[in-house]
């Protein structure tokens, strides 16, 4: 058993699932946590919940992930006791999730205000979808300078679509923290993140974007990337 549960708040509060289920895996960036966090408890859009999965960091992720959820009922931290990679953990935490829909979050990185609100407003304006695609700031990590990344044209924004009746769209879906994804879609599907340490994230999204019979994209910017390199 390579996870190991300190706190479980949510759950056992209350029975409500939440519309949205964010979910972190955190690794020795005790640094950047707080803006994080701040900026997802801070969101005007309450109906979410936040699992933190400290993936064996050895500085002070995991006390300042205890920190938080003291704070706030809607965040649930568990601790993995050997460092298993971003993949695995973030399969734990789809498994732990009570939310509808599934939205990943790297622990350096941040939310733009009013950003899942965006999210939540577009699901009531077109109902149910597998996918919801948008845009993101890449942040400079030493100048925190923002650089826009190119809109999705118009006509293939605010209408469902799929790769095989539309097969331009695929070269606009990113990788990574870039999609609000139906829960049950996930696992009906099986679709999880491999055990490989690093590009986990485009084997996983070679699995999503198949199966998808309902992707929907918006021009909002929604989070910040923290870009450690020049450029």
């Amino acid at each position: 058993q390579t996870i190991l549960c300190y706190i479980m708040i949510m759950q056992a509060k209350t029975n409500n699932k939440p519309l949205i289920s964010v979910i972190i895996p955190v690794h020795n960036t005790a640094k950047f946590l707080s803006k994080c966090l701040k900026s997802i408890i801070n969101q005007s859009f309450k109906d979410i919940e936040i699992i933190c999965i400290d993936d064996a960091s050895n500085d002070k992720s995991l006390n300042i992930l205890q920190k938080y959820s003291s704070q706030d009922e809607r965040i649930q931290v568990f601790a993995n006791k050997t460092n298993i990679g971003a993949g695995a953990t973030r399969n734990f935490g789809v498994k732990n999730a009570c939310g509808k829909y599934i939205y990943f979050l790297d622990s350096d990185d941040w939310l733009e205000k009013d950003g899942l609100k965006k999210l939540a407003d577009t699901l009531k304006k077109f109902g149910e979808v597998d996918i919801i695609s948008f845009l993101h700031y890449n942040v400079n990590a030493a100048t925190l300078i923002k650089r826009e990344e190119p809109k999705v044209p118009e006509s293939l924004t605010n209408k469902i679509l799929n790769i095989y009746d539309t097969p331009e769209c695929i070269q606009y879906l990113g990788y990574g923290m870039t999609k609000l994804i139906r829960k049950d879609f996930l696992i009906e599907n099986k679709i999880e993140f491999n055990n490989d340490k690093c590009f986990e994230d485009v084997d996983h999204f070679l699995n999503l974007v198949p199966k998808a019979k309902s992707i929907l994209f918006i021009n909002e910017k929604i989070f910040n990337y923290r870009v450690f390199r020049n450029g």
